[in-house]
C-alpha cells in the first residue's frame, strides 16, 4: 500500500510460460503523437497452437476495442499467411469507419496481419 506522498513509478510484470506478445502503433509524425493506429496482441502457445489469444485494438474507438472475431479465428490453430489474413478481414468486418478515418481499416488489417505472422 502506497503511502501518502509516494507514487508508482514502475510496475514489472512477468510474462506468463509460453506467451508471446507484441504491441505496435502507426503515428503520423513522432512517437508523442496519438497512434493513428494500434493493435496489442498476446498469444499463449501449446505445440505451436495458439490458445487462448487477446487482440485488442487502439485508435478504433474512444477507448481500447477487443477484437474477439480476430481471437476466434486464430485460437487452437497455427498462425500461417492465411489465418492471419483471415483474423485481420474478421476483425474490421464490422468496422464502419467515419468520413475522414476510412483509410484506418486496411490500416488495421495491415497491422494485426504483421503482428500475427511477427509472433508465430
Amino acid at each position: 500500500m502506497l503511502e501518502q506522498g509516494e507514487i508508482v513509478t514502475e510496475i514489472i510484470l512477468s510474462p506468463a510460460e509460453r506467451t508471446k506478445s507484441s504491441y505496435r502503433k502507426v503515428r503520423e509524425r513522432g512517437s508523442w503523437d496519438f497512434a493513428l493506429a494500434g493493435v496489442a496482441i498476446a498469444i499463449k502457445f501449446t505445440d505451436d497452437k495458439p490458445l487462448n489469444p487477446r487482440v485488442v485494438l487502439s485508435g478504433a474507438a474512444p477507448v481500447p476495442w477487443r477484437s474477439r472475431e480476430a481471437e476466434e479465428v486464430i485460437a487452437n490453430s497455427p498462425i500461417d499467411q492465411a489465418s492471419a489474413r483471415k483474423a485481420a478481414e474478421s476483425a474490421m468486418k464490422k468496422a464502419v469507419p467515419l468520413e475522414q478515418n476510412g483509410y484506418k481499416v486496411a490500416l488495421f488489417r495491415g497491422l494485426i496481419e504483421e503482428q500475427l505472422l511477427a509472433l508465430r
